[in-house]
């Protein structure tokens, strides 16, 4: 196997987070990637780009060698309750590749694994001809494959990607990255004949930690870039340059009780919520994996505040570490500050803990002063919140590593205790720090979800459900074991059973641009306001098993003798497939709440 451009044994080890984040976007490192690429200048080259993040990043390269740009279509194979974990990939002409380890941590089944690969290969199908609008795949017979991503965590989608562009008859494989864990380029090696990576940092969180703007990239960048490639590069994509500049990110002192304490303020442009970081015991606010997620939040359009929950001198006596209640108190106070900021007065403010800060965190969010809007825990101590964590009625995340078995126990302690909404989320083959490629990349996505999910205020009291604005409507899926839950919320019952509806069909299909439509129309009868719903859902289920055909719209009358109920209807066979589709779905649970703020709801199914 050559080694004879750049090696991935002489990669730099760049320790620090600001040596890292050497890229501004994906278009520098695309261009830095080209430099060291320069050896395959005037040889037979065909660069392909991994959708999406990877095309931004091929496009420069291609474009400096004056070659080829192409995609090469690979699908991840999430664990099917942690969708964001990979335990495979497969691609283009067959190609698997099953990550052995995931599956036996995850204690994933044959038939786990296939109901998801057969999802995916549909899903792959359909981006291979999304991404090329009906243009033939770039020959790579005898040519060389030059494979190019954003950056490599896992390894498990570079590896099927060598294999396809192998099986499609390239002579020569090489693998270029900007950034990567050193062991995963390692591991992916035996893949490619060649291997480059500019950054190989000792301690590896996520891709993203190497860039400073690292926004997701859509399908329509993908393809105006393939279509500027095969227009011989004439022009270059606008997306590649910065997003725009923050409105603030400056450090910042703010006063808490007899003290100052010091952090750090990002608030992008039209930010939706704030998020306050407590960190752990003998971290701070320069805390390498609090920033990177703190940055994931950021490009989502959160506001973030890392600061120091201790002064130096405070920090020199041990004993103040784990005095929860200082730390609680020096929260409430930030908390208080930041609605006296004109920038940041009306937004929602979450709490994200690590470690004891987690504990500081839920005593803060049970206190009435700081009327928060969620809390995120990664690895942390929520049994340091004693009492007050029957007090906490904000939505609580508690992100556990599969590995940290103490604290695994500890937090299913505090799930029980906690009164509020709380779920617990294990990410298999995670120790205490998340320190493994790719699971605090995880982490900063379940954060990122949770607090984007749940930016409605919540009252300072009453109960959980009671704060939804009355000017809000919508859904979301929620994994739930074996079954699946919609949440539905809107200011009206009416609205609320649309809601409901609309999410159930969106858990399986895909209905955001529907076919010809027509209408059905039914007449139902309930005497309560859950019968109704109940019978809308009943209605829906068996339209489906009768006439194949799908909802993607409904709306509700009241009229004499009943509720008319409008369906806007498809044919479910022409709707792509997003989930597995139930044969039967029972309701086995049902509430539909009526709070001086609006209407919700939760239905679970049986899938």
């Amino acid at each position: 196997m050559r080694r004879d451009l750049i090696p991935y044994r002489r990669v730099a080890k760049l320790d620090t987070l600001e040596d890292v984040r050497r890229f501004h976007d994906r278009a520098d490192a695309g261009r830095q990637l080209a430099q060291r690429l320069d050896a395959f200048r005037g040889q037979d080259v065909v660069v392909l780009g991994l959708p999406r993040g990877g095309v931004p990043v091929a496009f420069e390269v291609a474009k400096a060698l004056r070659v080829p740009l192409d995609v090469v279509v690979v699908r991840k194979l999430g664990v099917p309750f942690q969708p964001e974990l990979a335990f495979g990939a497969i691609g283009e002409g067959g190609v698997r590749v099953i990550n052995d380890s995931v599956v036996r941590h995850a204690g994933l089944s044959r038939d786990d694994m296939d109901a998801v690969e057969d999802k995916q290969r549909a899903e792959l199908q359909r981006r291979s001809e999304h991404f090329r609008r009906g243009r033939d795949r770039i020959s790579l017979t005898g040519r060389t494959a030059v494979i190019v991503d954003d950056g490599i965590a896992t390894g498990a989608t570079v590896k099927a990607a060598c294999q396809v562009a192998r099986a499609q008859g390239a002579s020569t494989v090489a693998l270029a990255v900007p950034i990567g864990a050193a062991e995963t380029i390692e591991a992916v090696a035996q893949y490619a004949d060649e291997v480059v990576c500019l950054a190989a940092p000792k301690f590896f969180f996520a891709v993203g930690q190497g860039y400073r703007n690292f926004r997701q990239t859509s399908d329509d960048e993908v393809i105006a870039l393939l279509d500027r490639a095969r227009g011989g590069f004439r022009d270059v994509l606008a997306g590649g340059s910065a997003a725009d500049p923050p409105l603030r990110d400056e450090e910042v002192e703010v006063v808490a009780g007899p003290v100052s304490v010091a952090g750090h303020l990002m608030i992008p442009k039209q930010s939706t919520g704030i998020v306050v970081f407590a960190h752990g015991s003998g971290s701070s606010r320069h805390s390498p994996r609090n920033r990177y997620v703190a940055d994931v939040l950021n490009e989502t359009g959160l506001a973030t505040v890392l600061f120091d929950l201790l002064t130096p001198a405070e920090e020199r006596n041990r004993a103040n570490v784990f005095d929860i209640e200082l730390l609680a108190h020096r929260l409430v106070d930030v908390t208080s500050w930041l609605t006296g900021q004109p920038d940041t007065a009306s937004l929602p403010v979450g709490y994200f803990g690590a470690s004891t800060g987690t504990g500081a965190a839920l005593v803060a969010a049970a206190d009435p002063r700081a009327n928060i809007a969620a809390v995120v825990s990664r690895g942390g101590r929520p049994d340091l919140a004693g009492r007050s964590l029957t007090k906490v009625h904000a939505p609580t995340l508690l992100i556990v590593g599969g590995r940290d078995e103490v604290a695994l126990e500890l937090n299913r302690r505090a799930q029980a205790a906690i009164p509020g909404e709380c779920a617990l989320t294990v990410v298999p083959g995670a120790t205490h720090l998340f320190e493994e490629p790719g699971m605090l990349e995880q982490v900063a996505v379940l954060a990122r979800d949770w607090f984007t999910d749940h930016w409605i205020p919540r009252p300072r009291t009453g109960r959980p459900w009671k704060a939804m604005a009355h000017n809000r409507s919508g859904h979301r899926t929620v994994p739930h074991t074996a079954d699946l839950r919609i949440e539905a919320w809107a200011p009206t019952r009416d609205g609320c059973i649309r809601q409901a509806v609309l999410g159930t069909i969106a858990s399986f299909l895909d209905i955001s641009s529907p076919p010809a439509q027509r209408i059905r129309r039914r007449r139902l009868t309930a005497d309560r306001d859950d019968d109704l719903l109940v019978a809308v859902l009943d209605e829906v289920i068996f339209l489906l098993d009768t006439s194949g055909e799908a909802p993607v719209d409904v709306h509700l009358q009241n009229v004499d003798g009943g509720i008319d109920v409008e369906f806007t209807m498809v044919d479910a066979s022409a709707l792509p497939q997003v989930g597995a589709v139930p044969k039967a779905v029972s309701l086995n649970e049902l509430r539909l709440s009526d709070g001086q703020h609006g209407w919700r709801c939760s239905v679970t199914l049986d899938v």
